[in-house]
This record gives structure tokens, C-alpha cells and sequence, in this order.
């Protein structure tokens, strides 16, 4: 694997990775799985639904693996029996299931995709690849800008900038502060620049807009500079009283 790997699929039942695991080994396609290890006692705070397996792919791959599973989910649409749940669904419920296909498995969305035909729903292909395209569009939309995010990431500079001056007039007591506002402010522009998600169709997409990132990079930096001269202002205050 690159370090182009990205989430290609997460699971709850890891029955259900391995499945899709060995799909994607008999058709050449390298892959890597990742399994969480969970730290609490479902005894004590019951059942944990968050995905526990995860299906790394590289970027490129991304469209034949999908591929492959919906040729694999497509021929299984064809067994199921009657007394599967999804076929007590409302044709507009099947719908949502085609939509929101990210949030299903791809055995449901395979089967509401036949279902629909066989009701004569007024859907056809060429509806689920527009109803797809306008699934991608809605997951790419940038989320809204965290102002209360970056309010606190320039206030925790202000602080930090403030501590450089106590440091510089021989003041220690707000040094921990100093650093601990260092660190969120760190934390807040690494989260705004960095933060992604993966399309289904593979490509990284940044969680925010452009304008947001650029705050968060002047966050972040300027966190490392602010650090960097407390350090030299504290580095020439020793220097001065014991030099």
C-alpha cells in the first residue's frame, strides 16, 4: 500500500470486511485491513455500533474495487427471499437507500436498486448515476466555517504573544499558560488545515473552504513562532541573570 491509502470501506461486523476482503483479493486489488481493538465493557456500556474494521485502498483503485462489489452485490441482489427486511420498505424508503448508498452495505443498496425496477418506480440507470452525482456534491460540501474555532485560535496566540512579554520582564508564573495556549492553538490550526474526508469515488477532499484553512495555517504557524520566541526570550533572560 501507498501512502496514497485511503478509507475505502468501514464496517461494525468484521464478518462482513472479510467478505469484502476476499472480494477484493481474488480480483488483484491490494488492500489493507485495519482492525480497532475496543477499550470498553459492552457489559457495562452495551453494545458499540461504531465501525470496528476498516478497508484501506490506494486512491487509484477505488473505482475497480467499487466495481467489483457492485458485479458481486448485483448477482446476490438476485437471491435474496422475500423475507429480507428491505422488502418491506416504501419505494420511496429504497430511494433513500439508493441515495444515501455511503451509509448503507452494498448488498442493500444492489437490492433497492432491483427492487425499484421490478416495482416500476420510474427509475432506471441513468437515475441512480444522476441521483450518484448529487450524492458526491452534497458529501464534497465544505462544512461552515468554525469561527468560534478560530476566534479561539488567535485568542490563544494573544495570550501566548502576552506571556512572551511577562517572560521577557523576568515573570514565570503564566510560563505553563503560555505553553498550554501554544498547544490548543497548535491543535486548532492543524484540525482546520488538515481536516478531510475521502469521496467515494476515492479523491481527498478538505473538510473546509479555502479561507478557512488559510486562517488555520496562520494559526498554526504563528503558534510555532509565538512558541519559538518564548523559548529565545526565556533562552536571553537566563543568559542575562546567571551569565
Amino acid at each position: 500500500m501507498s501512502n496514497q491509502a485511503r478509507i475505502f470501506r468501514e464496517f461494525i461486523d468484521e464478518g462482513q470486511a472479510n467478505a469484502v476482503a476476499a472480494l477484493l483479493e481474488a480480483a488483484g486489488i491490494p488492500f489493507n485491513l485495519q482492525k480497532e481493538r475496543r477499550i470498553t465493557d459492552t457489559v457495562y456500556v452495551g453494545p458499540d455500533y461504531q465501525p470496528a474494521v476498516k478497508i484501506f485502498l490506494n486512491a487509484a483503485d477505488f473505482s475497480k474495487a467499487q466495481e467489483v462489489l457492485e458485479k458481486y452485490y448485483t448477482d446476490e441482489a438476485e437471491k435474496m427471499g422475500a423475507d429480507y427486511y428491505l422488502f418491506g420498505f416504501t419505494n420511496a424508503e429504497l430511494l433513500e437507500v439508493v441515495v444515501k448508498a455511503d451509509k448503507w452495505n452494498m448488498l442493500d443498496v444492489q437490492l433497492a436498486k432491483k427492487l425499484l425496477k421490478e416495482r416500476k418506480a420510474g427509475v432506471d440507470e441513468h437515475t441512480f448515476s444522476r441521483l450518484e452525482e448529487e450524492r458526491k456534491k452534497v458529501l464534497a460540501k465544505k462544512e461552515d466555517t468554525p469561527w468560534f474555532m478560530l476566534i479561539g485560535g488567535y485568542l490563544m496566540i494573544s495570550g501566548a504573544l502576552y506571556g512572551c512579554w511577562t517572560l521577557f520582564n523576568g515573570e514565570f508564573s503564566l510560563a505553563t499558560a503560555f505553553i498550554f495556549s501554544m498547544v490548543v492553538a497548535a491543535f486548532i490550526g492543524m484540525h482546520i488545515r488538515k481536516s478531510s474526508r475521502t469521496l467515494p469515488d476515492g479523491t481527498l477532499d478538505y473538510a473546509y473552504s479555502d479561507d478557512a484553512r488559510q486562517h488555520g495555517t496562520v494559526i498554526y504557524y504563528g503558534s510555532l513562532v509565538t512558541l519559538a520566541i518564548g523559548f529565545i526570550v526565556l533562552i536571553l533572560h537566563l543568559k542575562a541573570s546567571y551569565g
